[in-house]
């Protein structure tokens, strides 16, 4: 895929779009920001749905960051995010 546009409860994104130094930043915000370059398009309020949720919403635009053929083993990288986000 060229790019993806996807929308998240807003504290999910908000994980998604981490720095390091954020308490939100973990696995998660490890994962998704080594594979893709990760920015917020825009917030959507409950009011926006109906019914409405009991929860805000971000929309993340995500586009690729590396190709398969320079990237590290997704099961190597998944290991080292667990054990350095294992013990908060």
């Amino acid at each position: 895929f060229q790019s993806m546009t996807l929308m998240f409860q807003k504290e999910v994104g908000d994980r998604i779009r981490a720095a390091p130094g954020n308490k939100a930043y973990g696995r998660l915000s490890v994962m998704a920001q080594w594979l893709c370059d990760v920015r917020k398009v825009y917030d959507l309020p409950p009011s926006a749905f109906t019914p409405p949720p009991k929860v805000s919403s971000s929309v993340l635009h995500f586009v690729p960051r590396i190709s398969e053929k320079n990237a590290p083993a997704f099961e190597a990288v998944e290991k080292l995010t667990a054990a350095a986000f294992g013990q908060r």
